[in-house]
């Protein structure tokens, strides 16, 4: 068998940002030419206050511009910031850090958060709520794992290809196996003898 190597899909965008600076005209009074920075400085000085709360608006706007519009229930990739007592915190580009609590880190209840990721990796996340008493969303790595490693099973089938699993245990009648945190079962007619004599 083989492993199937797959994409998230999952992409960062960047965002340009474009700036035009104002033309500066040669003025002129009473016939004598006046310097280009005292045409600034007077058409700084006569910049009416809607024009300034537009630039305070955009200033805000740069800083705060990158925060997602996000619902429960969808998958996104993060950054994982901080590994706290078992808890995961994930920067999602939200107005606060995601958390993972311990039982949502993965589907093996013995693995521990270190185990999994460290601070710097991407993840793939999904959104439990978007906010608990402290204004922190609450994530999920394991459920977020097991609807990406259906959705590569789905496309192995679909396109009648090979996936890779991990066995866990050997029983009458078969294997107990796992694919990214989904659990399967392989009976034993689907298996070649000399796979199971290694076993």
């Amino acid at each position: 068998m083989s492993e199937i190597l797959g994409s998230t899909g999952f992409e960062d965008i960047n965002l340009e940002e474009k700036s035009a600076a104002p033309e500066i005209k040669e003025k002129t009074l009473q016939g004598t030419a006046i310097s280009q920075e005292a045409v600034v400085a007077e058409a700084a000085a006569r910049q009416p206050a809607e024009n300034i709360a537009q630039h305070e608006e955009d200033d805000f706007e740069k800083l705060f511009g990158t925060v997602k519009n996000y619902q429960e229930g969808d998958i996104i990739t993060g950054v994982v910031s901080r590994i706290i007592n078992n808890s995961i915190y994930v920067d999602i580009a939200f107005k606060s850090e995601g958390i993972i609590e311990p039982d949502e880190v993965s589907n093996h209840s013995a693995v521990k958060a270190a185990e999994v990721c460290q601070p710097g990796d991407k993840i793939s996340v999904q959104i439990l709520r978007l906010e608990n008493k402290a204004g922190n969303p609450i994530l999920s790595k394991k459920r977020a794992d097991y609807q990406l490693a259906w959705a590569k099973i789905n496309a192995a089938e679909r396109n009648n290809e090979d996936i890779l699993v991990r066995v866990t245990a050997k029983k009458d009648g078969g294997l107990n196996a796992d694919f990214e945190g989904v659990s399967a079962f392989i009976p034993a007619g689907h298996l070649d003898k000399e796979d199971l004599a290694r076993l």
